[in-house]
């Protein structure tokens, strides 16, 4: 019995650094290429190298800072507000809030750009984009933490009738550590994007993401990449070590005071702007960019069919990622592992699957679906499933207990558990995938999806056939997000 169970602790501990092997290698085989420090093969400088990473970090942390700064007091409003709205009507409110982190990326800016004529470029032109993108998200987060940490006080706080301002520094007190992780994810988002700075950064300053693609692009070089890529894995690598993941406390105090009836409400409707500037700018110019397109006869049914393509099969392939990432992240000993798994250079890894194999015609779908995949999964777990797995922790230990299998307790108790989230967050991925535009144009040099076309439109300023297509894109995106939520409600039925 004992050789037997030794068995299957060596088979699972195999396994596990197998898939940890698999989900680690592409971030460290860039360093296969590594030689020397050497940039004499292209006209640059070190000194020409501090603009751009100066730019990243400084948009960066602004972006961190701003986000937050209007997300603590929409967040404080939230709470509120759940006190005079029905459970429906808060939680339609709150998926509101987070349509422009559940769009494409090049959909939210083309339609935000559209009816924001006075929206800046430049340094700050990212930083609003940054925290138009992500305060509906980080706000829902947030107000979540703050009910679940604020409860105890309201009573403490009504009697010495704090301010606002003393409000607000109270709850972030409370709730520094899930504040602190929350800035850690939005810097490691806000340091490696790469599509909004393309857009945004108006020609002048561009963040050390895209300084490494423009290299690649044109010098093919990898020499000169690396060292950039050194110091974009230890700035990321810094701040996720320095995360420290908060730990919901469970409170008994039912209590509620009017302090939080009355006041913060009127923050509530801070993130509901970037949701009604999408809403209102793909609305503005869509009967104006349809007759355009047909009067110029807009070809995209083939753009149309390859971004459906690649949307399926990156949810697909996310799918199994995070299924398998379920299984190995319910042994808790192996948690710490993923939390660390994150893509510190989209633009690295993407060039070096574009080194290691250059696909052509139909294969090049599904190779930058499977690209998509692998760049995607590490955030989109980040997102509620590393949070849902540890949520079932008493089930799965007693489990354990009754004798168990490691498959067993996967198979009957945690994945059926977490599946509607893994079909919700592939699709999140799905969407991610069809609405990029930068990575894919590494691969694909003619507008073979739509988010290329979309993009070539905007540079040409033919705003509303860009608003068009985007309707076309968003039509394709939620076929791949619904495809893969009803899978998971029939699968969910079947295995209650």
């Amino acid at each position: 019995m004992a050789r037997v169970h030794l068995k299957k602790r060596l088979f699972l501990n195999t396994t596990f650094l197998f898939f940890l092997f698999i989900c680690f290698l592409p971030i460290l085989s860039p360093f296969v290429f590594f030689q020397s420090i050497d940039l004499k093969w292209i006209d640059l400088k070190w000194i020409d190298l501090l603009k751009p990473f100066a730019f990243s970090l400084g948009q960066t942390l602004m972006s961190c800072v701003v986000t937050l700064v209007l997300a603590v007091p929409s967040a404080w409003g939230l709470m509120a507000l759940k006190r005079h709205l029905s459970p429906f009507v808060f939680l339609s409110v709150e998926y509101f809030m987070l349509i422009p982190s559940f769009l494409p990326p090049l959909v939210v800016m083309v339609s935000l750009l559209s009816i924001f004529h006075f929206f800046p470029f430049g340094f700050w032109g990212v930083v609003g984009m940054h925290a138009l993108f992500e305060l509906g998200m980080v706000s829902v987060f947030l107000s979540r933490c703050f009910s679940k940490r604020i409860e105890p006080y309201e009573v403490l706080f009504t009697l010495h009738r704090k301010t606002i301002f003393q409000m607000l520094f109270l709850l972030v007190s409370l709730c520094r550590r899930d504040v602190l992780m929350v800035f850690g994810l939005l810097f490691v988002f806000f340091f490696t994007s790469l599509s909004i700075p393309i857009i945004m950064s108006g020609g002048g300053f561009t963040s050390l993401e895209y300084t490494m693609y423009a290299i690649f692009k044109n010098a093919n070089n990898w020499q000169a990449i690396l060292p950039l890529y050194f110091v974009q894995i230890g700035i990321i690598g810094f701040v996720l070590l320095t995360n420290v993941k908060a730990q919901a406390e469970e409170t008994s105090l039912e209590k509620k005071s009017s302090f939080f009836k009355t006041k913060g409400v009127a923050f509530s409707f801070l993130p509901l702007i970037p949701s009604i500037g999408i809403l209102v700018g793909l609305f503005s110019q869509f009967s104006k960019g349809f007759s355009s397109a047909l009067r110029e006869g807009l070809e995209f049914f083939n753009s149309f069919v390859g971004t459906v393509l690649v949307g399926f099969v990156s949810s697909f392939f996310v799918f199994l990622l995070l299924s398998t990432l379920a299984y190995f992240y319910q042994t808790p000993k192996y948690r710490k592992y993923f939390q660390l798994w994150t893509i510190p250079s989209f633009v690295v890894i993407g060039f070096l699957f574009h080194t290691l194999y250059k696909p052509e015609m139909i294969t090049a779908y599904f190779y930058v679906a499977a690209l998509f995949a692998y760049l995607f999964a590490p955030t989109v777990a980040k997102l509620g499933l590393y949070q849902q797995i540890e949520g079932i922790d008493g089930q799965i230990e007693m489990a354990q207990v009754l004798g168990a299998s490691q498959q067993k307790i996967f198979l009957q108790i945690t994945f059926p558990l977490v599946l509607p989230w893994l079909a919700v967050l592939s699709g999140l991925a799905g969407l991610w995938a069809m609405g990029d535009f930068a990575i894919s144009r590494i691969f694909f040099h003619s507008d073979l999806t739509l988010s290329l076309k979309i993009q070539s439109l905007m540079a040409q300023y033919r705003w509303d056939q860009a608003i068009f297509l985007s309707w076309v894109l968003l039509l394709g995106s939620f076929f791949v997000f619904l495809f893969f939520g009803g899978l998971a409600y029939v699968a969910h039925q079947k295995l209650k």
